[in-house]
């Protein structure tokens, strides 16, 4: 059995070594930018959530747990209420290590419609 001569590049020997190794790096620094987005739209799914909760919470007159809610669900949440034109409006922002997401919700102010409760 004869070898090849080595090509104008010389032996080919390790070449997959080293293909293998360039793969495990990319995979290394790809892997958790995936993950951090994967964790932002969590994140941003559940502001949406809780903000729809706080303004129904508002709507219905139910101020304090509307200002609880946010620490009960994930303690790097806050949120504020606005009144205006029979409308209540809820932002939640959710506090990640590299970036914050903010969600809004807005529901009919129960309280300005003189219902009993």
């Amino acid at each position: 059995m004869s070898r090849r001569p080595a090509g104008p590049l010389g032996d080919q020997s390790g070449q997959a070594t080293v293909e293998t190794a360039f793969g495990i790096a990319a995979l290394c620094a790809v892997l958790p930018v995936a993950l951090g987005g994967a964790g932002a739209v969590a994140a941003q799914l559940a502001a949406a959530d809780l903000a729809g909760q706080v303004a129904r919470a508002a709507a219905r007159g139910q101020e304090e747990l509307a200002a609880e809610l946010p620490g009960r669900l994930d303690r790097r949440a806050r949120a504020e209420t606005t009144r205006a034109g029979g409308l209540v409006t809820a932002r939640v922002t959710v506090q990640l290590p590299l970036l914050d997401v903010t969600a809004e919700a807005v529901a009919l102010d129960e309280t300005a419609l003189g219902l009993p409760g």
